[in-house]
Order: structure tokens, then sequence, then C-alpha cells
């Protein structure tokens, strides 16, 4: 397995921990679901260059700071989106600091042969052009999922939404 890619993430994971938490013997991270390969690939590398038990749970930005806000002992929360992290200071939780750590990037995927070798949206044609009758277009949940708020961002911007 290449860890090279990981280091920077549990650089991160260090630099993200309190003092407290890093003279803890055990820390408990609250993370967006979507980062549990790479969160998971992290802790491997982290734990191994530290004597720090990381104990990660996965779920929905959302689910988790609804159980942060009623108590749970998360000591790191890893959101996918910064709405949740603004509502949890609103709700009067402790955030004592707060750092970007990561950024998305959205994926076109398709098959092989529907697309053009390159092709860039809002270059030239729009998305709809490239579909056949019966082909669709499938994003996550605008209304719920982070994926789904940045898709339809994004595709509002290309006026394709």
């Amino acid at each position: 397995m290449n860890r090279f890619p990981f280091r920077p993430l549990a650089a991160a994971l260090c630099l993200a921990l309190s003092p407290a938490a890093l003279a803890a013997d055990r820390v408990q991270v609250a993370a967006a679901v979507s980062l549990t390969d790479a969160l998971n690939e992290a802790i491997e590398v982290f734990e191994t260059e530290h004597d720090i038990e990381i104990v990660p749970v996965y779920a929905s930005s959302s689910t988790l700071a609804r159980q942060i806000a009623s108590g749970s002992p998360a000591q790191l929360f890893v959101s996918a989106n910064v709405d949740w992290m603004d509502w949890l200071e609103d709700e009067g939780v402790n955030v004592q600091s707060r750092r970007d750590l990561l950024r998305n990037r959205l994926a076109l995927i398709s098959a092989s042969d529907s697309l053009p070798a390159r092709f860039t949206p809002g270059d030239g044609e729009p998305i709809a052009s490239l579909m056949g009758e019966d082909d669709r277009l499938s994003v996550g949940d605008p209304d719920h999922v982070p994926a789904g708020i940045y898709t339809q961002q994004a595709l509002e911007a290309l006026g394709e939404w």
C-alpha cells in the first residue's frame, strides 16, 4: 500500500487535534462518511507515528453535527459542509478552532464511449446535448448531501441546472 498520499492528511489530522486531544490516549473523530477510505488510511499512518488511538465515527455531516450538539464526545469533527460547522456554533457548541483541511472536486463519470475523450462542462456543448434520450444524470440530493449541493451550484453556474 502506498501511504505517501495519506501523509498530508495524517499531518492535517495531527494539526487539527488540540494539544489536549494529542495528550490523550484515545481520540474520537466524527467524520463525513465520504472520507471513510482516505481517513482510515490517514489514521493508520498517524497511529504508526503517534501513541494515540484514533476512533473514527462516520456518518453524514448533518447526523454528526446533531450528535455533537447533543453531547457526543467527539474531539474532532471533519464535516463535508461548512454550514454544519456554522450550525454547531449557532447551537452554542464550543468550537475551539476551525480549519479548512480538504476540498471536494466534482467528477463527471460516464461509459467510456458516451462522451468525447476530452470534455469539460462549460466548454462548448451543454451536458444534456451529449446525453441520449434514455440517459440520466445522477447527483446527490441537493437538499441533504454536500456533493449534491456542490453539483447544483456548479450546474447552476453553467446554466445547466
